[in-house]
């Protein structure tokens, strides 16, 4: 990864971090609508990334989200679980004619239904262990489930947008 690529991440992690930290988390949709777009850092990584690599920074960024949400580990555990999952995803959803040298598992790099297809189960996966470690309790079963369904589709149209600023087409 070169230095002008590394910046780029590096900024993109600081945005969604202001993004989630000084504004999401002070709106307040519903108690069952509460999108985390934090994960697109993760899932924006190139496809060749040391596997060690994502899962540190899955576990430090969760860390850090804990930190600033006072709770106690629950972001730790869904992302580092996500950042655990996303080697396995990647390789079950790639195109028929494999992931390019440095492939950025992006929109502008790809079509929109793969991106979906990529994106959206492990954004649903991170708010459903996300709620479900925040619960503990099978008995709020069917409320984890109407959150995470909610959650995620208003994370997945957030990550979206997002990704029309920090990922354009090549132009040729």
């Amino acid at each position: 990864m070169n230095f002008s690529t590394l910046l780029k991440y590096l900024f993109q992690w600081l945005f969604l971090f202001i993004l989630q930290i000084f504004i999401l988390q002070k709106i307040y949709l519903t108690e069952y609508c509460v999108p985390f777009v934090y994960s697109m850092f993760l899932l924006t990584l190139p496809v060749n990334t040391n596997r060690y690599l994502v899962l540190l920074l899955g576990f430090f960024t969760g860390m850090i989200y804990d930190w600033f949400y006072h709770t106690g580990g629950i972001h730790t555990a869904s992302f580092t679980a996500i950042a655990y999952l996303r080697y396995y995803w990647l390789k079950l959803v790639e195109p028929p004619d494999e992931y390019e040298e440095n492939q950025i598992p992006v929109l502008a790099e790809m079509n929109s239904s793969w991106f979906l297809k990529y994106t959206f189960p492990m954004v649903v996966m991170h708010h459903f262990l996300l709620f479900l470690i925040e619960a503990f309790e099978w008995r709020y079963l069917i409320d984890i489930f109407i959150r995470t369904i909610l959650s995620s589709i208003a994370a997945e149209v957030i990550i979206y947008f997002i990704h029309q600023l920090f990922f354009r087409p090549k132009q040729t």
